[in-house]
């Protein structure tokens, strides 16, 4: 099967079971996860070879647009410290503790091997976890806690799992480049976001009697604003997520 043809059978089933599920009153994730496990189980599949580059710039910009333009920016403002001390220290001790735990009850996983995975499963995903606590009802402000820490976790994550690589394949682990990996990661990605909000800002107010331009703009910036992230090695989820937060404070 064709690239593209494969990309419009799995937008087509997202979109199904997004829709099912809204019918069902189950999240989405939960939904999606149980297709995928379904259609993993059809006989005689054909063989599927994507891009993992072409899935994260087609499907993640509009996922986290979507979660972090609900997102109030005023609210996660105020609850900016206790984000980043989710997103930051506890995904760190997540990885840590994936990594003690599969060291000691999983037969041959080395030290490194263990940390790879700790580092993988530490960062909560931003869609998941908006799809799955929409309905519990929660408190609202716990709620945008949880939200903004799984949108701004990325970096934390990527820095984590870069290392734990290095360390699988002999590269001795300097802290202090740890921790300016890490800085050049997320700021890096906070910078990009900006820049784009400024020049989106500035050119929706020049289009602002034009709809059709301001709509395709609207749509277009956050993959713009990814590959730009991506193209100087930063993080391009936390550039979208800056952007859509910025999008939404422009939206009042």
């Amino acid at each position: 099967m064709e690239n593209y043809a494969v990309i419009l059978v799995i937008m087509a089933v997202m979109i199904g079971a997004s829709g099912i599920a809204g019918k069902l009153r189950l999240p989405v994730p939960v939904l999606l996860l149980i297709v995928g496990m379904v259609i993993g189980f059809v006989p005689e599949m054909p063989e599927v070879d994507l891009d993992p580059e072409v899935i994260m710039l087609l499907f993640l910009p509009p996922l986290l647009y979507d979660a972090a333009f609900n997102i109030s920016f005023k609210e996660f403002k105020t609850n900016l410290h206790t984000i980043n001390t989710l997103a930051i220290g506890l995904v760190f001790l997540t990885t840590l503790g994936i990594a003690v735990t599969v060291h000691y009850l999983i037969p041959g996983m080395t030290w490194p091997l263990s940390f790879v995975l700790g580092a993988i499963l530490s960062a909560t995903d931003a869609v998941a976890a908006i799809g799955i606590t929409k309905n519990l009802g929660l408190p609202h402000n716990t709620v945008t806690i949880l939200e903004g820490e799984s949108l701004v976790n990325d970096a934390s994550a990527l820095v984590a799992y870069r290392y734990a690589i290095a360390a699988v394949s002999g590269v001795a682990f300097v802290t202090w480049q740890a921790i300016t990996q890490f800085l050049i990661v997320l700021g890096g990605g906070f910078l990009v976001g900006v820049i784009m909000v400024m020049v989106l800002g500035f050119l929706l107010r020049y289009f602002r009697s034009n709809d059709l331009v301001v709509i395709s703009l609207m749509l277009l910036m956050p993959f713009i604003t990814y590959l730009v992230a991506e193209h100087f090695y930063v993080s391009g989820v936390i550039a979208v997520v800056v952007l859509c937060l910025g999008m939404a404070r422009l939206s009042k």
